[in-house]
This record gives C-alpha cells, sequence and structure tokens, in this order.
C-alpha cells in the first residue's frame, strides 16, 4: 500500500524518484538492523546454572524496538493520502479504519495473527 500511495503523491511527473525512496528504505532497514545486531551482541550476559556456563540474550530489546518502528510506520501511514484530490488523514478516515478493524471479518484476520504470532513467540 505504501508504494501505491508514493507513487500517486509522486504522479507520472516524478516517477524516477521513487528509486530514491525504495534506496531511504532499503538504507533504512541495513542501518536499523546492523545497529540492532550490535546492541544484541554486547548485551549478552554469561549465567550459571547447574554448573553450566550460558550465554543469554535479551531479546526484548528487539522486540521494542521492531513495535516502535511499526507504530511509527502506522502513524505515518494514516496520514498518507492514498487518492489524489481526497483527504485521507481526517478523524471521519481515523474512525472508518477503526470501524472496518472491529467488523466481524477483518477483526477476526486480526485477531487469528496476534494469537498465532503470540503462539509462534511462545513456542521460540
Amino acid at each position: 500500500m505504501a508504494d501505491v500511495a508514493m507513487l500517486r503523491i509522486l504522479g507520472t511527473g516524478r516517477i524516477s524518484e521513487y528509486g530514491e525512496q525504495r534506496w531511504a528504505g532499503s538504507l533504512g532497514h541495513g542501518v536499523w538492523s546492523l545497529s540492532i545486531g550490535y546492541i544484541l551482541y554486547y548485551s549478552r550476559k554469561d549465567v550459571t546454572k547447574c554448573g553450566i556456563v550460558m550465554t543469554m540474550t535479551d531479546y526484548r530489546l528487539m522486540f521494542f524496538t521492531f513495535a516502535g518502528l511499526i507504530g511509527a510506520a502506522l502513524i505515518i501511514a494514516i496520514f498518507m493520502p492514498f487518492l489524489e484530490g481526497v483527504e485521507h488523514s481526517s478523524p471521519q478516515a481515523t474512525r472508518a479504519a477503526l470501524r472496518l478493524f472491529c467488523s466481524a471479518h477483518y477483526g477476526s484476520i486480526l485477531l487469528a495473527t496476534i494469537f498465532f504470532g503470540m503462539c509462534y513467540g511462545i513456542i521460540w
């Protein structure tokens, strides 16, 4: 959806700038991946249990960083215009989106996604 919105914002006259947008996204992904990997590597702790020394890494840091970035992306996406000439960042549009997610169809998909994500997290 963000790619479509970006293409519509740029229009046909500035379509060549789309590559710059994609490049910036790839660069941001690389910087954040390396940063989180560096922080996780240096936040490891050696723990001794029953005479066995284990190296433990606290992955909550990665989870909260991911959650923060996804939250920022959601806030940015709410205010992105998806159609030319139509204002989508109004309170009515936000209420319409919330009503959509509260409907039985999309709400069940959202709950199933959260449930299976939590189950996957518990298994690992």
